[in-house]
């Protein structure tokens, strides 16, 4: 650079010199810059000494400018979502301040400060120019930046298919989708599901039946932090189930049979299947026993597919009898009572009709397992044998019946008017006696006597005179044989005769009672008679006691005069006694309940009786019989009893009786489940009700609820929705007989959301107290800990807690969060978005809250506010080294404003 001269006189060839650090050439004062120290010099001129003038100076200021230097940079990369001003570092030398910044269009750039604004612009990688201001000789000096601007992601998930049962093991994968940086992530869930935490797989088989929320959060990056993306997972547990029949049943079962369905989750409401015969309702699973084909079935229940679970089936066995048929006969009857030989049964049928039982009416020798019936041992007469099978396979008792006749083994008696004259030639007629088929038979007699072998007569005149043996011999009938019997007959001389009869005899016997007759020669044939009132048959002599008039008589027996004899006669006395009579029971059966103890007069349930009888229990326990008085008082616990009343007979009459029952009914059994209670809100309404029931049909009882003396019900059930004490009475429609049961129900009350206070900020100590609600029926846990009885939760971390409240007897549960209140011990500002800078984030809700931070001098560095960024490690723009500052921090706890002094650790 050349210098300017100006002078007069002879003020040109003179040298320049500089201070130093000044490239000068001495001769001409051209100087070099770019070889120059930076400096302010100042340039002396110096004449030449000519004309006897000395050397004249003149000096000139000269100013070498360093050319500046500049280097700027960003915290690069942003988030969109960053609204706050990013500033630039600026570094340099010389004059590099007061330049200006542009950049690439899309940038929201401050062209004074270059601050840059990522929420206003556009994503993407721009180049930032800063320009310095031409000055002190030297031009405009340029540096640049690149700065990213990165889009904030977004993301969602969704799982195809929810819900999933437990029975599926494959896993199941999500669907995830989104923009910018949004895949990397990692996946998390509430407690229960087996999730992979790196692709978000679930596996249900694997976990723990419920609903579940999932988030997705995104890998912090470029700028942004964690973005979450929830979904809803529903977990359903694999149904159960198991059915069952009260089987087997019969085919003459027409009422629908009711199936016993059991199990869990969603196991109702699905169908029932059976193999080929049987009639089965496929919505309900009765079956019908009558309408269906004998045999044993596999009924198939199979759920509902619900909820992702798919069918679930169950099965059991179902067995149909046919109703047994049965017949009995017995080959050979009638049999006679001389038969020694058991006669056999013959049983045919088809079914399970063997290995039942016989019986009989009253008189017949019968065994009850093989039916044999033995003829000699019983009394004769015409039976009704029935047979019964056994009850098996759900059928009841099938029986048979058949008739069989007992004929007694037939007596008889002949005599004649014995002795006779030779002289009478009158026939002289036989007298037949006897029992059973005896007559029809022929007459036989030793050689000498006229007779007729029909019908007995003998002829006197025409026999020899003496002592004849005649026979009599019956027809076989009724599987009796040929039975004899012999008389004499004497023609002779003149009878005697004598007649007794086995006295007395009861108006109750219906058998003809035949006299004896005794003597000596012809005495037989006579006739009979009687004072009045006697039944007698004149010709035999046998009377009936059944319809003669009680009394004493006396009977004459006459002989026939005969072969020149006169009637011989011949008396015995007879007493007819009266038969007691007990009476007739007009109420044969009384019903009673158990707990009834009014008296029942036994009198009052027969009529026609006779004074003097007793009465007597035949059956039957408990309660109280007055047997002289004739009265019964029922009592809890007594049974069905049967009482007889008695009236002695006397002399040959038995004893009178008639039986009457008392059918004692039990009332039903009603007992209420105790220690239930009703859920009310704070306010005394009920949330969740109490159900009473007495386990009985309203088809067969009737039902009286109150609560104190205010009928509140009439229903099997009742629904409580106040505590109290609530009394039901059941009543027995068939027997009216009653039983009342009662039962306390309490409550309790609902949670509401807690008030909760924490103490002890800025501690590792720190406790979380619950103010309410509090009380015996409450429990409370931490952030899904075990719950506990007490309201105060000890040695709790800093951050956002939550506390539920759950009431211990069902009555629901309620939650709140809270704030522990602690701050960071180190911070990290190396922009690699973790930690870059430092801040009380648990007290961002307080409006006055503020930090003041101080280096280790006690230098106020920064005054921040819990609700802003927080410090970034710098001061007036420049980074502070690594070390450990101090803060105080102002902030209300509990109501009261406080300062806590601590100290965290900046770390690069």
């Amino acid at each position: 650079q050349g210098v300017t001269l100006t002078g007069t006189g002879a003020y040109t060839g003179g040298s320049y010199a500089s201070t130093a650090g000044l490239t000068i050439n001495a001769t001409t004062g051209a100087i070099t810059p770019s070889t120059s120290t930076p400096g302010t010099y100042t340039v002396t001129y110096s004449t030449l000494a000519s004309g006897g003038c000395g050397v004249v100076t003149a000096t000139t200021s000269v100013t070498i400018t360093a050319l500046p230097t500049a280097s700027i940079s960003y915290a690069t990369p942003f988030c969109t979502d960053n609204a706050a001003a990013q500033a630039v570092t600026l570094t340099g030398t010389g004059a590099y301040t007061g330049g200006t910044y542009t950049s690439t269009a899309g940038l929201s750039i401050n062209v004074t400060t270059g601050a840059i604004t990522p929420s206003t612009s556009t994503p993407g990688t721009y180049t930032v120019t800063y320009s310095t201001l031409a000055s002190a000789g030297c031009g405009v000096v340029t540096t640049t930046a690149s700065v990213t601007i990165t889009a904030l992601p977004t993301a969602s998930i969704s799982y195809v298919g929810t819900p999933f049962c437990t029975s599926v093991t494959a896993a199941q994968t999500v669907t995830l989708s989104g923009s910018g940086a949004y895949t990397g992530g990692s996946y998390a869930s509430t407690a229960g599901l087996s999730i992979n935490t790196t692709t978000g797989a679930i596996t249900p088989s694997t976990s723990t039946p419920g609903t579940y929320t999932v988030t997705y959060s995104t890998l912090a990056s470029g700028g942004c932090g964690v973005v979450t993306a929830t979904t809803s997972v529903t977990i359903t547990a694999l149904p159960t189930a198991a059915i069952s029949y009260g089987t087997p049943f019969c085919t003459d079962n027409a009422a629908a049979q009711n199936v016993t369905l059991t199990g869990t989750g969603a196991y109702t409401g699905g169908t029932y299947t059976s193999t080929a015969g049987l009639s089965i309702n496929a919505t309900t699973g009765a079956i019908t026993p009558s309408t269906s084909t004998p045999g044993t079935y596999t009924v198939t229940y199979s759920t509902l597919a619900a909820a992702g679970c798919g069918v679930v089936t169950t099965t059991t066995s179902v067995t149909i009898t046919a109703l047994p048929t049965a017949s009995i006969s017995y080959v050979g009857t009638p049999f006679c009572t001389s038969v020694t030989a058991a006669q056999a049964v013959t049983l045919s049928g088809s079914g399970a009709y063997t290995g039942g039982s016989y019986a009989s009416t009253a008189g017949l020798s019968i065994n009850t397992t093989t039916g044999v019936i033995t003829p000699s041992t019983s009394t004769p007469g015409t039976y009704t044998v029935t047979y019964s099978t056994l009850a098996s396979g759900g059928c009841g008792v099938v029986t048979a019946t058949t008739s069989v006749t007992i004929t007694a083994l037939p007596t008889a008696a002949i005599s004649y008017g014995t002795p006779f004259c030779s002289d009478n030639t009158t026939a002289q007629n036989v007298t037949l006696t006897g029992t059973g088929a005896y007559t029809g038979g022929t007459y036989t007699s030793t050689a000498g006597l006229s007779i007729n072998a029909t019908t007995g007569a003998i002829t006197p005149s025409t026999s020899t005179p003496g002592t004849y043996t005649v026979t009599y011999s019956t027809l076989p009938s009724g599987g009796c044989g040929i039975v004899r019997v012999t008389t004499s007959v004497t023609i002779t001389a003149l009878p005697t005769a004598s007649i007794s009869y086995s006295a007395p005899f009861c108006t109750s016997n219906t058998a003809v009672q035949l006299p004896s007759l005794g003597g000596s020669g012809a005495n037989l044939g006579g006739s009979y008679a009687s004072t009045a009132g006697l039944s007698i048959n004149a010709a035999t002599g046998a009377i009936t006691p059944s319809t003669s008039t009680p009394g004493t008589y006396t009977v004459t027996y006459s002989t026939l005069a005969s072969g020149g004899c006169g009637v011989v006669t011949a008396t015995a006395s007879v007493e007819i006694v009266g038969a007691p009579i007990a009476g007739t029971a007009i109420l044969p059966s009384t019903e009673v309940c158990d707990y009834d103890a009014t008296s029942i007069d036994l009198f009052g349930l027969i009529a026609g009786e006779d004074t003097g009888g007793t009465w007597s229990r035949i059956s039957g326990t408990g309660g109280t019989f007055n047997a002289t008085a004739g009265t019964f008082v029922s009592a809890v616990g007594a049974t069905n009893s049967v009482f007889e009343y008695r009236v002695l007979g006397t002399g040959p009459c038995s004893d009178a009786t008639v039986r009457v029952t008392i059918i004692i009914n039990t009332p039903p059994v009603v007992n209420l489940e105790d220690n239930q209670i009703v859920c009310l809100d704070v306010d005394g309404n009920p949330i969740e009700k109490v159900l009473l029931t007495t386990g009985y049909s309203a088809t067969q009882y009737t039902f009286e609820w109150t609560n104190g003396t205010t009928i509140v019900g009439n229903d099997p059930t009742y629904e409580v929705d106040q505590p109290g004490t609530y009394t039901v009475t059941v009543t027995n429609i068939a027997t009216s007989c009653s039983e009342s049961d009662s039962t306390f129900v309490g409550f309790s009350i609902a949670p509401t959301k807690p008030l909760l206070t924490s103490s002890a900020y800025f501690s590792d100590h720190a406790q979380i107290t619950v103010l309410s609600p509090i009380g015996p029926d409450y429990e409370y846990s931490l952030d899904g800990g075990a719950f506990q009885d007490s309201t105060i939760f000890m040695n709790v971390s800093g951050g956002k807690h939550n506390v539920v409240v759950q009431n211990k007897k069902g009555c629901g549960r309620a939650e709140n969060e809270i704030i522990i209140v602690n701050y960071p011990h180190y911070f990290t500002p190396n922009g690699d978005g973790y930690h870059d800078t430092w801040n009380i984030f648990d007290i961002s809700g307080q409006a006055d809250a503020k930090i003041h931070i101080f280096d280790r001098f006690g230098k106020l560095i920064k005054e921040i506010r819990p609700s802003g960024t927080g410090w970034d490690g710098t001061f007036n723009g420049e980074p502070l080294p690594s070390t450990d500052y101090w803060f105080v921090v102002f902030y209300l706890e509990n109501n009261a404003y406080k300062e806590f002094r601590a100290h965290f650790a900046l770390k690069r």
